[in-house]
């Protein structure tokens, strides 16, 4: 009996945890959806990528895996404190089963995508980012906006925005010129002399990666913790090229943040539940065999 008491008091504690995570879960999972974050982001990924990835159907498979969580959560709570309804556990029991397999797959798969595509996703905001003026010139936005020159007075392009994959198409998939403001806001205390972004040398050269993965960058960038060296007031380096550099978008940053708590979220309910289902295997088995051998 004194087995039995403990196996009903983790039950009681996991699954009423469940409960509340999951519906935490399904809130977030839809106000992230709602947010558009997680659609800019597939396409932005989609657009360099050549296999999509449609985060929509993640987070609504998360969704979907806590729901069933939350029931089965809600199931093990009234049969654990039933003593009719103690059988009932087993199908508990199951359906978390179920419910930690789901949501360590989801979790293995959520952080193997965001580090596959956050550092391209980043450089791609970037380079958008980078002169959003001359962008918004290049797709005929409406702006008061002065676009930024070079020395003598051409546009600091710093190469042509040709068709195919390059800003003018990635600008066009996320929303095209509505949402070009929100999305190049920059993150709070961004700081361009010394984030670890390609800043270019002031005319219009080194904005991006060439082919020997560099880029240029000023004077006083901080990349990965440490101060980049080199030579006059700008100068070469491969970090932002090869390494994940700042991201010049808020809306990006944060989006990743989402992503970065629905895996945490899908670590801790498949903790509990895979705690819960152990628990309700041996309170379920245990309680058949003494029913069986003492009757109450």
């Amino acid at each position: 009996m004194g087995m039995n008491s403990c196996y009903r008091h983790i039950i009681n504690v996991t699954a009423g945890l469940t409960a509340v995570g999951s519906i935490v879960f399904m809130v977030f999972g839809i106000l992230a959806l709602r947010s558009g974050y997680v659609e800019a982001i597939s396409m932005v990924w989609d657009a360099q990528a050549t296999q999509n990835v449609d985060l929509n159907v993640l987070f609504i498979s998360g969704t979907v895996q806590a729901a069933a969580a939350f029931v089965g959560a809600c199931v093990a709570l009234y049969a654990a404190n039933n003593k009719k309804a103690r059988c009932i556990i087993l199908i508990w029991a199951g359906i978390a089963i179920e419910c930690a397999v789901g949501a360590f797959w989801l979790m293995q798969l959520v952080g193997t995508r965001e580090g596959d595509m956050k550092p391209i996703i980043v450089r791609e905001a970037n380079r958008i980012c980078h002169n959003v003026d001359q962008i918004k010139t290049e797709l005929k936005c409406a702006t008061t906006a002065a676009v930024k020159t070079t020395a003598d007075g051409t546009p600091a392009t710093g190469r042509r925005l040709a068709a195919g994959k390059t800003e003018l198409n990635l600008v066009n998939k996320i929303g095209g010129c509505k949402v070009l403001d929100n999305f190049c806001a920059a993150p709070a205390g961004f700081d361009e002399k010394t984030a670890c972004v390609c800043s270019g040398d002031g005319n219009g050269n080194g904005r991006f990666c060439n082919e020997n993965g560099k880029c240029t960058v000023q004077q006083g960038t901080v990349c990965g913790g440490k101060l980049e060296v080199g030579v006059g007031a700008t100068f070469e380096t491969s970090y932002p090229c090869a390494n994940e550099p700042d991201s010049r978008s808020k809306f990006v940053a944060d989006g990743f943040t989402h992503l970065d708590k629905v895996w945490w979220s899908l670590l801790v309910i498949g903790v509990l539940v895979s705690i819960s289902a152990l628990a309700s295997l041996a309170y379920g088995l245990t309680h058949e065999k003494h029913e069986l051998d003492f009757s109450d």
